[in-house]
């Protein structure tokens, strides 16, 4: 199963959908919905979205070739896109939201949705025609795919972006004050730590960890703020490639650069000014010679 391009879509695809397959998003991601997935640059699969969360999609991977439909598999007509598509409905799984990439075009209803979800829980789809196929390369290939996709997570704990679960702890009943003493930490890295201002380095990480062993389950968490949330959204995802490429680096870098260097873009007017959102902003700012 070859891999797909950002900069070129499938011959098939009828105009407007290869426009969008080139073109960066302007829509907010829904079920029913075709989207062209993305990391580091690389587009392996486009995906049917089934449930759309604040950070994660359930989504199933869709293939262009009918022909390679194993046994059962969903084939839509050609009347949406100007082909037909094979959606993997048994595949479906967890994706985060950052994996989004191009908004390709609405290609089932709510009733189709559904009914695909059924399918993927054992039972028979009926609003589709079904693959007959008795090759399962394609099959294999697409369960390694989207595992691999659904393993990818950003932030990421083991990736160094661990910060300090306030909330864990002040349920747990620990103060600022109290996390100061227990952690030995300078009273300003401590109150940074506290409020999710810095991410634990990998020393901090383990210093918290041993100092509330006995008090919470779990005193680390991944941000979870709204720059995140906002950095997650596919309108975003084209500016975060072009500061990987900028800086030489991957996207997960990039990533945590532009989340670093927001409060930096949130201070300057000549850049805020001449941009419609932070995140935006600190994009910009890092493109900047």
């Amino acid at each position: 199963m070859p891999s797909l391009s950002l900069t070129s879509a499938p011959d098939a695809l009828r105009a407007d959908a290869a426009k969008r397959w080139t073109t960066t998003p302007d829509t907010d991601p829904a079920p029913g919905q075709l989207w062209l997935l993305s990391w580091d640059g690389a587009a392996p699969v486009a995906a049917l979205l089934t449930a759309v969360r604040s950070t994660y999609v359930l989504a199933m991977p869709v293939t262009f070739d009918p022909a390679a439909a194993s046994d059962g598999e969903a084939i839509t007509n050609a009347e949406r896109l100007g082909t037909p598509l094979v959606i993997w409905h048994r595949l479906e799984t967890g994706l985060g939201s950052f994996l989004l990439h191009r908004y390709i075009g609405d290609v089932a209803t709510a009733d189709d949705v559904t009914a695909l979800r059924r399918g993927h829980r054992g039972e028979k789809v009926t609003r589709y025609d079904a693959g007959a196929g008795n090759d399962t390369t394609t099959l294999r290939e697409l369960v390694n795919t989207f595992a691999r996709l659904c393993n990818i997570e950003w932030p990421s704990e083991a990736d160094g972006d661990a910060v300090v679960d306030t909330e864990a702890l002040t349920a747990a009943r620990v103060t600022p004050r109290l996390f100061a003493e227990r952690t030995g930490l300078p009273t300003a890295t401590a109150l940074a730590l506290w409020t999710n201002e810095l991410t634990l380095t990998a020393e901090q990480a383990r210093i918290v960890t041993d100092a509330f062993a006995g008090t919470v389950e779990h005193a680390l968490s991944v941000p979870n703020d709204w720059i995140t949330t906002s950095l997650a959204d596919p309108r975003v995802k084209d500016g975060v490639l072009q500061v990987a490429e900028h800086t030489s680096s991957g996207e997960r870098a990039a990533r945590d650069l532009v989340r670093s260097s927001f409060a930096l873009a949130a201070r300057t007017p000549s850049v805020a000014e001449q941009r419609r959102s932070a995140i935006r902003d600190a994009i910009a700012l890092l493109l900047q010679d």
